[in-house]
């Protein structure tokens, strides 16, 4: 909490972190050459790497070389986005089957629907029992929506809600 760092002999050496998103740019100086593979989910869609930025953004605080939580792991790019926003949950559950077979170790999903999908959270339940551990967004319906957000309601799935400057939970997020 507050300015405290952490740090650790092991940077996620060895392990493979997903991240499924708009695409990450995998030129960057903060991945070096740890982006190992870059597919796109999409229909139709070849990976060009991130058609948005958010993709990159959410690699970096995964996996970049100064700021990245795993600062050492290898990552693989799974595009699930188009170059118009939105993802179908074809494309998920296509990226979600690629995680499994690729044997990923984390999958990142910083992504969500407004209503609860017994098919997405069902996919990440499966992941999770392959020994991919999902971490998704807990939702941006704000803490008290009668939604129940997909794939934040998945019951192996690690939910993340957003923070503000202050550390406190965003008023936006979902808990």
């Amino acid at each position: 909490r507050g300015d405290a760092e952490i740090y650790s002999d092991y940077e996620g050496k060895g392990i493979t972190v997903a991240i499924m998103d708009t695409g990450v740019f995998a030129q960057h100086e903060c991945f070096g050459n740890r982006v190992v593979d870059q597919i796109s989910c999409v229909s139709g869609s070849y990976s060009d790497g991130d058609v948005h930025g958010h993709g990159t953004h959410v690699a970096g605080t995964v996996a970049g070389e100064n700021i990245g939580i795993a600062s050492e792991a290898s990552i693989l790019d799974l595009r699930v986005f188009g170059s118009r926003g939105g993802a179908s949950t074809s494309s998920i559950l296509r990226a979600l089957d690629l995680c499994i077979q690729r044997d990923v170790d984390i999958v990142n999903m910083s992504l969500g629907s407004n209503y609860g999908s017994r098919v997405l959270d069902g996919a990440v339940d499966t992941a999770a029992q392959a020994g991919v551990l999902a971490c998704v967004a807990a939702g941006n319906s704000g803490p008290y929506g009668s939604t129940i957000n997909s794939p934040a309601s998945a019951q192996f799935a690690i939910a993340v809600a957003a923070n503000d400057a202050n550390g406190k939970v965003a008023y936006f997020s979902s808990r």
